[in-house]
């Protein structure tokens, strides 16, 4: 007997009850399969949705990733003692990453859309980024990646067009020399020649400026500054004057005496060779204007990083104040370009500065295969007086500023 009957119930009334019974029913299943109906479309607009986006995705990495600069279109073969490494290239989760494993053991990693690269899991900045290229499945790395990246190496070049693949291969020694033509050269401390070069023969007449480029005390200005060797916050040069080729859209920088005279001749050397658009744009520097440089670049930085990577990041790029060569009125930053930028390495006056630099008293204070050494990044821009005695000793040996006062037992 039905439960929900009532006793005594009428035949008419059984029969009433049955048919709302029934209607009930009906409902119910009806209003079940429009939910069903509900979710199942609910899924498909997701399914769609899931779909067009990866598609678009997909579509701004290709476009994004091949707009590489030509100066950056490079491919790499890696080998190690001439053989091939393993190389595994595409997307892993939501890193695009390219990574290569040697047969020693030691492991590189690129990652797309990057200016960092990891060596043996050590973060190292390139300068610029790494790009896909959609027209060919290459993942593009700047040249800048190899050279800061690696001790000890042989970089072989094979220019197509207006592509270059490099070869890059494991070579002996702990030191390596760029000597111009896209390949690094070993060589140990001991075949440094120390011998003093000889002097340069100038097309205008620098007499005047000669013991400003070789002061008498040719260790005077030799003083190394960075972490391990900070200045104080208080040090404030003495003999800081103007520099005359200050760019002309700020108030004149100063250095100090020795150099900026070294440095004007240098100019007028530079003009004499027909370059004549580049200028100063920074020198002396004080610990507080550090600070605040530093302060700046770090809380930029944090709007896309946690505060750890976004101080190592500033670090590579930025002295932290009291490491600054900026602050010993030693140092300036001359280029043509509308801001400091590793692309002053692509013009041609930039070749004639690393080729004569020297003969003036000056060097390239942070070259691009020594930035695991001097802890800043390649600064084509950057140039350090130390006199011309230890200048051209330190540029003919490719040795950094780092390397020569440790060989030498000097600038501490």
């Amino acid at each position: 007997m039905d439960r929900r009957r009532k006793p005594g119930m009428t035949a008419r009334e059984r029969a009433f009850y049955e048919q709302q019974r029934r209607k009930q029913a009906h409902e119910r299943k009806l209003r079940r399969a429009q939910k069903r109906k509900y979710i199942n479309g609910v899924i498909m607009l997701g399914l769609i949705a899931s779909a067009f986006f990866a598609a678009v995705i997909i579509l701004f990495v290709m476009w994004d990733f091949s707009k590489a600069p030509e100066k950056y279109e490079y491919s790499l073969e890696v080998s190690d003692n001439g053989e091939r490494v393993s190389l595994s290239n595409g997307i892993t989760g939501d890193v695009n990453v390219m990574s290569a494993m040697f047969n020693n053991g030691d492991t590189m990693s690129v990652y797309v859309g990057s200016d960092v690269i990891r060596f043996n899991d050590i973060p190292v900045q390139t300068g610029a980024v790494s790009y896909f290229s959609a027209s060919d499945g290459d993942v593009l790395i700047p040249v800048t990646a190899l050279r800061n990246a690696f001790d000890g190496v042989v970089l072989e070049a094979e220019k197509s067009g207006k592509k270059i693949d490099y070869r890059l291969s494991i070579a002996d020694g702990i030191y390596c020399l760029y000597s111009g033509n896209n390949t690094f050269e070993p060589f140990n401390k001991e075949s440094v020649n120390t011998s003093t070069p000889p002097k340069h023969e100038f097309t205008a007449d620098l007499s005047a400026y000669e013991k400003y480029m070789d002061p008498e005390n040719a260790d005077e200005y030799i003083t190394l500054i960075n972490t391990e060797h900070p200045l104080g916050e208080n040090y404030i040069p003495q003999d800081l004057v103007d520099i005359a080729d200050t760019r002309s859209d700020r108030k004149a920088v100063q250095m100090r005496e020795y150099a900026a005279k070294a440095l004007e001749a240098m100019f007028i050397e530079m003009r004499a060779a027909g370059y004549t658009d580049v200028s100063v744009t920074s020198a002396y520097r004080s610990y507080a204007y550090q600070q605040q440089l530093f302060n700046n670049s770090l809380n930029s930085f944090m709007q896309s990083y946690d505060r750890d990577t976004a101080y190592t990041k500033t670090a590579a790029q930025i002295a932290i104040p009291g490491t600054s060569e900026h602050q010993s009125g030693l140092c300036a930053d001359l280029h043509n370009l509308s801001a400091a930028s590793q692309a002053f390495e692509y013009e041609d006056v930039y070749k004639w500065l690393v080729e004569h630099c020297a003969d003036f008293g000056f060097i390239l204070r942070f070259p691009k295969d020594k930035t695991d050494i001097t802890g800043i990044i390649f600064e084509p821009w950057h140039y350090r007086y130390v006199g011309r005695y230890h200048a051209q000793k330190i540029m003919e040996s490719g040795l950094c500023l780092e390397e020569y006062c440790e060989l030498n037992g000097l600038g501490t």
